[in-house]
């Protein structure tokens, strides 16, 4: 190939020029079909895949230890099912077809509650399933009335439990006590005017409450069950004190709080006045999001608070080696998981010594486990190396009922996980 230039001359250094271009368009368009196949995108992901329910979720166990519940899809609908937790088949308790059952706890070893609205309407009614005999029982079968749970009085009361519900008046919620076998409910706080969240003690009574009115909050108290509600503190919307429970001889109230503070820390006040008596627990850099404790033993066991995943700050040391030694036993617990937030959270109680239930949680994708191992409780070491892993689902946060504000956690509840069905104090 030869290039004559402006003066007729042949430019032999154009001509090798072109030639390494021309070689270059060659190699370019022999590679350029490849190219774009790699630069094609990935396959679509369906959106149903991101609501679909998981394939079960929200295990508990029974108080005996001897049957493990969970949710599961049936007929396109989360439903209950029950299984031995010593084997054998799993058996559907509920059938409903229209609405996902969202929550639900066990009361004693013969019933299971759960939360239902119709259509959508959110007026929430609580139903009772007797496993003996099957029957399913609305134990609040009142027309545009919603029922919440306060608490289940779990260890204080075989068949009763504490609920709230707007039936005397649909602006404001009253509570009762409810039987679950019978049905039979009494009035046992009269709203004094717009409580939203009743606290009850160790023993089951309704000794605190708050109110609010959209942007100033009111703490309420009393000695006794017989005595009037006394407003002993109003904050506004920069300031908050909730109630989480109360200490366990019932004298004063543990509570999340930034009176003072920049920060929300856990504090103990006390009830006649609200002046905080204590500091529990505080975090330099982040809210404290709230308290957790033994029921059985009567110790606080951690605090918990969110950097850029949920954290623990453990005050207990036989709850803080029990988490550590299950974790360990769990499959796949590199450093580089460890990493990515996931944090395993107890999901029954201690009254069987031969079984707890436990949720996994990773932040990046999620997982639910039910584990089978041996409890902590009264110097019983975990038997951890029984881990059982049951299923895993395709999710973990599914949504939850808007019961009552902030309710207690503890360790042993059935009802412990994010802010599901969380009695108070009990």
């Amino acid at each position: 190939m030869r290039c004559i230039n402006s003066l007729g001359r042949v430019d032999f250094i154009s001509a090798i020029h072109q030639r390494a271009g021309m070689h270059c368009l060659a190699v370019f368009a022999f590679l350029m079909p490849g190219l774009i196949a790699a630069a094609e995108p990935p396959p679509k992901i369906p959106l149903r895949d991101f609501f679909k329910n998981p394939l079960s979720s929200s295990y508990l166990l029974s108080p005996n230890g001897n049957t493990l519940s969970y949710l599961a899809p049936w007929e396109t609908r989360m439903n209950i099912f029950v299984r031995p937790t010593a084997g054998g088949e799993a058996k559907r308790i509920t059938s409903d077809k229209e609405r996902d059952i969202r929550e639900y706890f066990w009361k004693g070893n013969q019933f299971v509650v759960y939360a239902q609205d119709k259509k959508g309407d959110e007026n929430f009614h609580l139903l009772r399933i007797d496993l003996k005999s099957g029957e399913v029982k609305d134990l609040t079968p009142f027309p545009k009335v919603r029922a919440e749970l306060v608490d289940d009085l779990e260890d204080i009361s075989e068949n009763e439990i504490v609920m709230m519900m707007n039936k005397r008046n649909a602006e404001v919620f009253d509570a009762y006590r409810l039987n679950v076998a019978t049905g039979e409910m009494k009035m046992i706080a009269k709203n004094p005017g717009h409580v939203d969240h009743w606290v009850t003690d160790h023993k089951g009574r309704i000794l605190a409450a708050t109110e609010s009115d959209g942007v100033n909050a009111t703490l309420l108290t009393r000695p006794d069950e017989k005595a009037p509600f006394k407003k002993v503190l109003s904050t506004n919307f920069r300031e908050r004190l909730t109630p989480e429970f109360y200490t366990f001889d019932n004298k004063e109230i543990y509570a999340t709080s930034n009176i003072g503070r920049d920060k929300v820390a856990i504090v103990k006040i006390d009830p006649a006045t609200a002046k905080e008596t204590d500091t529990i627990y505080e975090n330099p850099e982040v809210d404290v999001d709230g308290l957790a404790f033994s029921k059985k033993r009567k110790v606080l066991t951690y605090a918990e608070y969110t950097t850029w995943h949920e954290e623990r700050k453990y005050l207990d040391p036989q709850t803080e080696k029990m988490y550590s030694t299950i974790e360990q036993k769990l499959p796949d617990r590199s450093s580089r998981q460890r990493s990515r937030g996931e944090q395993v959270r107890r999901r029954s109680n201690e009254r069987s010594d031969a079984w707890i239930a436990l949720s996994l949680r990773r932040e990046n994708e999620g997982a639910n486990q039910a584990c089978r191992c041996g409890t902590v409780a009264e110097g019983r070491s975990t038997r951890a190396d029984e881990a059982d892993r049951i299923q895993k689902p395709r999710r973990l946060d599914y949504p939850r009922l808007p019961h009552a504000a902030a309710r207690a956690r503890s360790e042993e509840s059935p009802h412990s996980d994010d802010s599901a069905w969380r009695p108070v104090g009990a």
